[in-house]
């Protein structure tokens, strides 16, 4: 019921009936949890998304790797950039600590996530540390995770160090995409 009601934008009615299951002591799974926040991401509503899945403990529920890595997409998703890297909330990186000392080790998919927003907007030096740190962390960047990062090197006017990094990236037996 509250999938449907979250897929028509009735997210009152949704949150009404998730409260009312809390009342009533019904189980709550992830699963009730995360097309809630999938909803809110999808209507550009990033921090409405943040606050359901702060809700998670209160309802006794641990978030998952899965529950993180949902939240974390919905906060890079490019229409919310500005919003999930900015000064005043720079929720993605947090979240993606948050993850990480929560015992979950981020992939190679949330690192190139994060990478990406950081490269699209122009903060390269931090997308450069994280893709330093994934490849410490025995986590192998992929295709996607070089493109991003040759990208926002070559839109920092960093031609150099982006075919630097395409000639590592081949020297790796990464083929390289369009």
């Amino acid at each position: 019921m509250i999938s449907r009601l979250v897929s028509s934008n009735q997210f009152r009615s949704a949150e009404a009936l998730f409260n009312r299951m809390k009342e009533e002591k019904c189980t709550i799974t992830e699963g009730i949890f995360l097309p809630i926040c999938r909803a809110y991401g999808r209507v550009h509503r990033p921090l409405a998304a943040i606050r359901v899945f702060r809700k998670m403990e209160d309802f006794q529920f641990t978030p998952t790797q899965k529950s993180y890595i949902t939240i974390f997409a919905i906060l890079v998703e490019e229409d919310q950039l500005k919003l999930a890297f900015s000064g005043t909330m720079d929720a993605a990186p947090r979240m993606f600590h948050e993850m990480a000392n929560r015992w979950f080790n981020p992939d190679s998919y949330t690192y190139g996530t994060l990478i990406y927003g950081l490269c699209k907007l122009g903060r390269v030096g931090e997308a450069k540390e994280l893709f330093k740190e994934m490849e410490s962390k025995a986590c192998m960047p992929s295709v996607v995770t070089y493109t991003n990062m040759i990208h926002g090197l070559c839109l920092c006017n960093n031609l150099d160090e982006a075919m630097g990094l395409f000639e590592e990236m081949k020297s790796k037996g990464i083929s390289s995409n369009v």
